[in-house]
């Protein structure tokens, strides 16, 4: 169910996409204690890239909407959840974060 992941430079938690009936939904695994956290419920937006700040304290992923003639967009998440922000519009492609 498992459909994109990514380890935190800190080698503590993961993070990852399950997707099931056709909806994904964003997820946290701390290593340590084996505790799966729910950051984002399914939805009908597709994950397109998965990704820790240097400093572990957050998530950025970028995602499109179901229709497809809408780019996709960066955001960013607290690992603790909230919110997401929407960093970058309209961005095409992968990305990479700098330390």
């Amino acid at each position: 169910k498992v459909f994109r992941a990514a380890v935190s430079p800190d080698g503590k938690n993961v993070i990852y996409t399950i997707q099931i009936e056709g909806k994904e939904s964003l997820w946290l695994r701390q290593l340590e204690t084996g505790g799966n956290t729910e950051i984002i419920p399914p939805s009908d937006e597709t994950y397109l890239g998965l990704d820790f700040s240097p400093d572990n304290n957050y998530i950025y992923f970028v995602r499109r909407e179901k229709d497809e003639n809408i780019l996709s967009a960066l955001y960013r998440i607290s690992i603790f959840g909230g919110i997401p922000e929407k960093i970058v519009p309209r961005i095409e492609g992968w990305f990479s974060l700098s330390p």
